[in-house]
């Protein structure tokens, strides 16, 4: 499993890259602007699925240490970036940043739902 969580962390960081040059190049074009839009996309997904994956860690080893995993780096606000996932060192839940400020981030508890028929859109 953890060589399943590196290669999606891998994976992320190079869809991050994509997304970060296509921002750079983008010229307002229909075109352009699907192509961002497919990246972050695919940012999102592998984003879901290395949480899945670690959750799927967790519950083989229910007393993780704090050094678990090497992608987990000490928080800073000057880098943090909406479409980050954080973690709290004590509970261990994650959630995904939404917004960023100077000395706080707004993150939201991420959710999978999967019977279409228990749930309802607001529109």
């Amino acid at each position: 499993m953890k060589i399943l969580l590196e290669d999606y962390q891998g994976k992320l960081k190079t869809v991050n890259e994509m997304v970060e040059q296509s921002k750079l190049t983008n010229n307002g074009s229909i075109n352009d602007t699907k192509r961002q839009s497919r990246l972050e996309t695919k940012a999102s997904e592998y984003r879901s699925m290395i949480v899945d994956i670690e959750r799927a860690i967790a519950r083989g080893n229910p007393k993780p240490k704090h050094d678990d995993s090497k992608s987990w780096q000490p928080l800073s606000f000057k880098t943090l970036m909406r479409g980050n996932i954080v973690r709290n060192i004590i509970s261990r839940n994650t959630y995904l940043v939404d917004a960023c400020y100077d000395n706080r981030a707004t993150a939201v508890n991420i959710l999978d739902i999967n019977n279409e028929k228990e749930w309802e859109i607001l529109r």
